[in-house]
Parts: structure tokens; C-alpha cells; sequence
């Protein structure tokens, strides 16, 4: 619902392909900005 109704239902049903029921998927930074999960990247955090 968040992402609205254009966006949303498609990332939730990424969601569930994206890594099996017991483990985790990590999102790349395309995954980041193609989804807009982010607005600005920070970079060399070390």
C-alpha cells in the first residue's frame, strides 16, 4: 500500500521471488533506485 497501487502490488510479489522463504535477499543498489526504497546514496561509510 505504501508504494501505491501501480508499484506496490509488483514489489510485493519481487519480494516473495526474490529469496526463499527461510533466507534473505539483500537489494542491490539498481534494486534500490528501481524500486525508490532510497533517495540518496552514502558512499565509503568505512
Amino acid at each position: 500500500m505504501i508504494m501505491g497501487s501501480e508499484k506496490g502490488p509488483a514489489f510485493y510479489f519481487h519480494t516473495l521471488q526474490a529469496a526463499p522463504f527461510d533466507g534473505v535477499h539483500w537489494m542491490s543498489d539498481e534494486d534500490i533506485q528501481k524500486w525508490k526504497v532510497s533517495t540518496e546514496f552514502i558512499e565509503n561509510l568505512k
